[in-house]
């Protein structure tokens, strides 16, 4: 049948049936796995940073390279950073359908966002994800702070310090 996944695209189904004797302490009956191939087409000549956003997954593989970290829960609080040279790229997914994460009541469907999301900035600063303590008469109850910052870059960043010119610790 006709797929949305590429222009012209088609899509094939092979229908498969396991018999098995037995079954070992510990086996999921309702768990499925799969996987599912996409491709990400980079114009850039010098290249392109991508956010990944990978709601539903927790690994894939670009260009044959594995990445853990996909988000499961659909959190989308830290997508996958790649720095992907021009052409077109490889991404594999491994589709999962775990019944101790997401019970056994309803259709074993897999469902799976993916969201490629251009960077042009050096940081991403996540402001609404900041956590601090409280303040009281103007000062915070101890010096942490929790804040997601993305890295959009190929080389390392260090983050040093955090300050603000309205709270004193």
């Amino acid at each position: 049948f006709s797929s949305a996944l590429a222009v012209n695209g088609a899509a094939r189904w092979s229908l498969l049936q396991a018999v098995i004797s037995s079954t070992s302490p510990g086996t999921i009956k309702a768990s499925l796995n799969a996987w599912a191939r996409g491709f990400l087409d980079v114009s850039q000549p010098n290249g392109q940073t991508i956010a990944l956003y990978m709601s539903g997954l927790l690994e894939f593989l670009v260009d044959g390279k594995r990445h853990f970290g996909g988000d499961f829960y659909s959190y989308r609080r830290a997508p996958v950073i790649l720095h992907l040279s021009q052409g077109q790229h490889t991404l594999d997914m491994r589709l999962t359908r775990d019944v101790r994460a997401l019970g056994a009541a309803d259709e074993p469907i897999i469902g799976v966002d993916v969201e490629a999301e251009e960077r042009q900035m050096s940081l991403n600063i996540d402001s609404e994800s900041l956590l601090v303590s409280d303040i009281t008469q103007g000062r915070l109850g101890n010096g942490w702070a929790s804040i997601d910052v993305q890295n959009n870059l190929a080389e390392w960043v260090e983050i040093v310090s955090l300050s603000s010119p309205d709270v004193s610790l």
